[in-house]
């Protein structure tokens, strides 16, 4: 009997043998030269990378009054320059007074379709988008706007109360090509920009900073991109007797971006998607402002907070 179970098994182990050695997949070798990549140079440290900001920029026409706002029509207005794509020759501009403390810029291709739709606007059902709150008007919100065509289209956002220049991308170009979106905004001298995270850098982010947003998994890179991105920043300006000011400005985009913090300026710069701007004012109810409700602001009406998690889900995480 056990002479005759012995050979069963000695079959089964046979058969096993037989079927592994059929149906196991053979891995080559592959090259050490697969994992060699050409050397690139960032644009942002290239001196012979085309320049965007010598592109025609845009001409604004046909504004329209809204119930929360204005629409207008932006035209190029010259040549296509085709710096790094090709470029949206016809746009669409929609500003939004979404609440007293939050304007809404909008700039993306007038021509939207089934088909393109998803290569420029960002789903809300992906990351949220505020609303209007369906009663604030431009003469009740703390912020404005004011728009030229000289010598052409460009906008900056002020504060009502004080005429405090927040956001201004005058004496610059608005660049909208299929694969790469500029704009750029002037800064006060010495500005003290807090955001635009995940980075390993100091807090105050200077202005001599690149930051790139294109998550990684790098869990100790100071000055790279790691696992996070956070579109927004938080610019605190501190005046002569101790007054200070605050404000936020959140740029709603999922794709690859870079935020240029400059002496003079910040250059935002994006893969694709649109312009999508949020302008937070940072004010209190005696007309100041400050960081704490900068936040406040961000957080309760622009992305929300995260979920209470369940006190039993916390323990060992091998990773963040």
């Amino acid at each position: 009997m056990f002479t005759k179970l012995a050979g069963v098994a000695g079959l089964l182990v046979s058969l096993a043998a037989a079927q592994a050695s059929t149906t196991q997949r053979v891995i080559p070798t592959l090259s050490p030269q697969v994992d060699a990549a050409p050397s690139l140079t960032p644009t942002v440290y290239d001196p012979v990378a085309p320049n965007a900001q010598q592109c025609p920029g845009y001409t604004a026409s046909n504004a329209q009054n809204t119930s929360s706002g204005f629409t207008a029509d932006l035209t190029i207005a010259g040549s296509h320059c085709q710096a790094y794509g090709n470029d949206i020759n016809d746009l669409t501009l929609e500003v939004q007074y979404q609440s007293k403390d939050r304007l809404n810029v909008k700039i993306y291709p007038k021509n939207i379709t089934p088909e393109n739709s998803t290569q420029y606007i960002l789903p809300s059902s992906l990351v949220m988008q505020p609303e209007w709150d369906g009663k604030t008007t431009a003469e009740e919100s703390d912020l404005a706007l004011t728009w030229s065509n000289e010598p052409t289209f460009q906008f900056a956002i002020t504060r009502t109360t004080n005429g405090e220049e927040l956001f201004s991308t005058y004496g610059h170009v608005i660049v909208f090509e299929d694969q790469f979106l500029e704009l750029v905004t002037n800064m006060v001298e010495n500005y003290n920009v807090y955001g635009l995270a995940e980075n390993i850098h100091d807090w105050r982010l200077g202005n001599n900073y690149t930051q790139t947003f294109w998550a990684t998994d790098s869990g100790n890179t100071v000055d790279g991109n790691v696992y996070g991105t956070f579109p927004w920043y938080q610019e605190t300006r501190y005046n002569a007797g101790g007054n200070t000011t605050s404000h936020g400005v959140y740029g709603r985009n999922a794709l690859g971006q870079e935020w240029l913090l400059r002496e003079n300026n910040i250059t935002y710069r994006t893969l694709g998607g649109s312009f999508d701007f949020y302008f937070l004012s940072g004010q209190n109810a005696d007309g100041s402002s400050s960081a704490l409700t900068t936040i406040q602001q961000f957080t309760q009406d622009c992305v929300g907070v995260p979920a209470m998690q369940q006190y039993w889900t916390f323990g060992f995480h091998q990773c963040r």
